[in-house]
């Protein structure tokens, strides 16, 4: 099963509580500008807001950087 984005898991757990863009940004420690490019992907999500972001439900998976394609495993 395929974890869903940042933004997505973001958009989704707003859903869930009722909050619109400018509550989560406020949730999270961010200015509505930065939550903004954010959730359209243009911006990371900071680590601080990565931290709070746990602490409203988004699951570690999806807070966690995806190993690229690149990198050797050890078998």
């Amino acid at each position: 099963m395929k974890l869903p984005s940042i933004p997505e898991a973001l958009k989704f757990r707003a859903d869930q509580m009722g909050w619109n863009q400018s509550e989560l940004a406020l949730r999270l420690g961010l200015q509505r500008s930065h939550m903004s490019e954010v959730l359209s992907g243009k911006r990371k999500l900071p680590a601080l807001a990565s931290s709070r972001a746990f602490h409203l439900g988004v699951t570690p998976e999806v807070l966690l950087p995806k190993p690229t394609d690149n990198v050797k495993r050890k078998k």
